[in-house]
């Protein structure tokens, strides 16, 4: 029963930032779609969805797998289920946020230069905190990178923790 528990509060707590994201910005991302097919052609438009949408196929799994890990490896130290629901909670949330900022990265840092120097990528690469396109390439992929390698450490350092634990 209490597995079920928490796998029903995992699904509650990543609907949350779905649901912000998808009717809170749905108007934004509709507008600037909308001006980047009427002003641009489809080009610009289509590897801005890629963006958003890089974003969010990497945020669910980053969810899953962050609330997964959480889950097996503080299951038999926590000894109350709301303490283990806030653990799954908390990384359900984090791994959603690490997992956003890898998918952004890693399809900005590959995005076709002239998406980049499109206006509608111009405001991911402002983003970026540059205007260079190489520049704002090498970050976004430093960036993907690092939260990647510190989210594998952390996953690690749990693993390690829970091998200590069932011995």
């Amino acid at each position: 029963m209490q597995d079920f528990i928490v796998f029903c509060v995992w699904i509650l707590g990543l609907l949350i930032p779905l649901t912000s994201i998808f009717f809170g910005m749905n108007d934004a991302f509709k507008d600037l779609a909308f001006y980047l097919k009427r002003d641009h052609g489809g080009h610009e438009s289509k590897y801005h969805n890629n963006v958003v949408f890089a974003g969010l196929y990497c945020a669910v799994i980053g969810s899953g797998i962050g609330s997964a890990v959480v889950y097996l490896t503080q299951r038999a130290q926590t000894e109350s289920l709301g303490e283990l629901l806030f653990l799954v909670l908390i990384a359900c949330y984090v791994g959603f946020l690490a997992g956003w900022f890898i998918g952004v990265s890693l399809a900005c840092g590959l995005a076709p230069k002239s998406f980049l120097q499109a206006p509608g990528g111009k405001k991911w690469v402002r983003l970026v905190g540059t205007t260079n396109v190489k520049k704002s390439r090498a970050v976004c992929l430093i960036l993907a990178a690092s939260i990647t390698a510190f989210c594998g450490f952390l996953l690690w350092v749990l693993y390690q923790e829970w091998i200590t634990v069932q011995q």
